[in-house]
Formats: structure tokens, sequence, C-alpha cells
């Protein structure tokens, strides 16, 4: 079976033709988008939804259990995006009645790579440098932890070999 056929037995799939959209095009985009969510980036609760007024699936995830929820558009290489169209997506989608603050453009190209694009309504004022130092800093203690951790386990695997020698 095919990458392709496999796509269509989805139990996502299932989910999306619950609601009732004839968007074939779009709900493949859909459901990859949705596993390189969870497989490939390791999203939390990501959730699909529908928008009837625009006639378009799109999902809802965290990045990690403590950011805050986002919207994922998926979208296909070869759409033509206007400026007016991002508004309308901006203005329109909504998950539990609740205005969009932005959104992630999942740009989906016919050999399934992904391009992934945070759009915002207007701009959006930089970090402090308080905050850039704060996660400067967590990035560097977890890097370090990885780097010990895998160090550690390296040891350990030429140890064990050593002893089967």
């Amino acid at each position: 079976m095919s990458e392709k056929e496999s796509l269509h037995y989805h139990p996502v799939r299932a989910i999306l033709n619950e609601y009732g959209i004839d968007n074939p095009a779009q709900m493949d985009l859909t459901v990859l988008v949705y596993l390189n969510l969870c497989e490939v980036r390791g999203w939390w609760n990501v959730k699909t939804h529908c928008c009837q007024e625009m006639n378009i699936f799109f999902l809802s995830g965290q990045s990690s259990p403590s950011s805050p929820r986002e919207i994922i558009l998926p979208i296909s290489s070869t759409t033509n995006l206007s400026p007016a169209d991002i508004q309308q997506y901006l203005h329109v989608i909504k998950v539990d009645n609740s205005p969009t603050k932005g959104l992630i453009l999942a740009v989906c190209d016919t050999d399934s790579t992904m391009v992934f694009y945070k759009i915002t309504d207007g701009l959006v004022p930089p970090e402090s440098p308080e905050e850039s130092e704060q996660k400067k800093g967590k990035q560097f203690k977890r890097m370090q932890v990885r780097r010990n951790h895998l160090s550690h386990q390296t040891q350990i695997y030429l140890e064990t070999k050593v002893e089967t020698e």
C-alpha cells in the first residue's frame, strides 16, 4: 500500500469526513500535517477542526505541554495567497469561538515537504532582552543535559563493548 493510499484509511481522515466538507485535496494535506506535528515534531493535543464558512480544515495543538494552543492551516505550495486571504483566515478561523491572534501556515509540497510560517495580525513586538536571555539560558541548560546524557550513554556502550570482547 502506497503512502497516498494509506492516508485514505487513517483514522484522522474519518474524523475529517464527519465534518461534511467536500475538499479532498485539503483533507489529504490536513492528514499529512497532522502526522508531521504528532510523529515528527512531537506536538501535544493536536486536534482537527473545520471552518464551514471557508470550506477548509485546520488543526490546533501545542508545541510543548506548557505552550499556548496554536492554529495550523494546511495549504498547498501551489495555492496563491493574497494579503486579503490571510486577513480573512485570521478573522474567520476560530477555535471555541475565541478570536485568533495568529496562525501557522503549513505549506505542503507534492513531495510531502512542509514549511511552517507563523502569521499574525499586525506587528508583534519583540521579546524584551531579559526574556531573550532567559530563553537562551534554558536552551543552553537543555543542550548541556542532552550532551551529558549522550556522553554517558556512549561511555556505557563502550564499557559494555569492552566487557563483551
